[in-house]
């Protein structure tokens, strides 16, 4: 079994934000199993169960804010008895282009502070699914909270479908073939 986390913030106030590009890939994730969005409160998150290339995954959207990410991620493992190593993580990623995609095994937080959240929770051993968003000069915190630009939202359904492709490839041919995949530079 898997747990697929999206990382993201509550309320519709966030919704469609770059901060909230983990929920939106988890939601177009469950769509594409034909199942609904995670909408079971348990552990502080929705979750939901879904089949994904024939494995069961428990799909999951922290409702604490981004920054607390890490007790309801511990709280579902725990329930669920699933290892570190089973735990993929969604999320945005300011160190990215806009609309690049790469998977990670392990690692570091790079100042996103739901990762070091989970981290400090979990240790670093979940795998990840990084969606670019660019890095804009000046304030991030507001530009991380704010909506995606008419040109963004042109192309952002197509790299969620990306970032899907990634979450199935990592569950069906494992972290080093989705990071063979995705990873390489154009």
């Amino acid at each position: 079994m898997k747990l697929v986390v999206g990382l993201g913030n509550p309320g519709k106030k966030y919704n469609q934000t770059r901060h909230n590009a983990g929920f939106d890939v988890i939601s177009m994730l469950s769509d594409r199993c034909g199942e609904s969005p995670p909408s079971k409160k348990a552990f502080g998150s929705f979750v939901g169960t879904a089949s994904v290339i024939g494995q069961k995954c428990i799909f999951a959207l922290p409702q604490t804010y981004m920054n607390r990410s890490g007790q309801p991620v511990a709280s579902l493992m725990g329930y669920y008895k699933v290892a570190p190593q089973d735990v993929i993580v969604v999320h945005d990623e300011l160190a990215l282009d806009f609309g690049v995609v790469r998977c990670k095994k392990a690692g570091g937080h790079g100042g996103h502070n739901g990762l070091r959240d989970i981290i400090k929770h979990i240790g670093n051993g979940f795998l990840r699914v990084r969606i670019g968003i660019g890095a804009p000069k000046g304030e991030q915190s507001n530009y991380v909270l704010s909506q995606w630009s008419a040109d963004q939202k042109n192309t952002i359904h197509d790299i969620f479908e990306k970032g899907c492709n990634a979450v199935e490839m990592i569950i069906s041919d494992g972290i080093m073939a989705a990071m063979n995949t995705f990873n390489v530079r154009n």
